[in-house]
């Protein structure tokens, strides 16, 4: 996400959830502060998803991620600067629940499920996986399209994606 003031605000753009204009900092603060709760990113994030961006959404285990780090912060638990922010991953990376088809239209093999480290540390903090993004096959491509599945929409610029 670019901040606000980047490159990208002079151009038209798709009208986004105040939530969704606040940087990692302030939500990672707003979460501790109890002013806002991982469920309801979720929910915001479930009911916006109008770019075309994932591959997978698992609504299910979200929420339920949600649930997890809002009920942690509420202990005083903390376990990074990531829980409870809602985070989606590239279907080149494993993540517990999702296949992984690379680009692809079949599935590849099972051992591409599992979490690679930095993966593995999102998951640690628990932040919330809402599910997997497109990519390119096998992430060879220098224009971002893939055969398989339309281009997602560009937020800052919804004509040019």
């Amino acid at each position: 996400m670019v901040g606000r003031g980047g490159a990208h605000s002079r151009r038209a753009s798709i009208a986004m959830d105040p939530l969704e204009q606040r940087s990692l900092r302030e939500l990672a603060a707003a979460l501790r502060s109890h002013q806002v709760k991982a469920s309801t990113l979720v929910m915001r994030a479930l009911s916006s998803r109008r770019l075309g961006a994932y591959r997978e959404v698992d609504e299910e285990q979200a929420v339920r991620q949600a649930d997890a780090a809002d009920a942690a912060l509420a202990e005083g638990s903390d376990c990074g600067p990531l829980q409870g922010i809602v985070v989606s991953v590239k279907d080149l990376y494993g993540v517990p629940g999702y296949r992984t088809y690379g680009g692809c239209p079949s599935p590849l093999p099972e051992r591409f499920e599992r979490p690679g480290p930095v993966v593995q540390k999102v998951l640690d903090q628990r932040s919330v996986v809402i599910g997997k993004t497109h990519t390119v096959q096998f992430a060879f491509g220098g224009v971002g399209t893939n055969p398989h599945h339309p281009t997602p929409i560009n937020p800052w610029d919804p004509v040019d994606h």
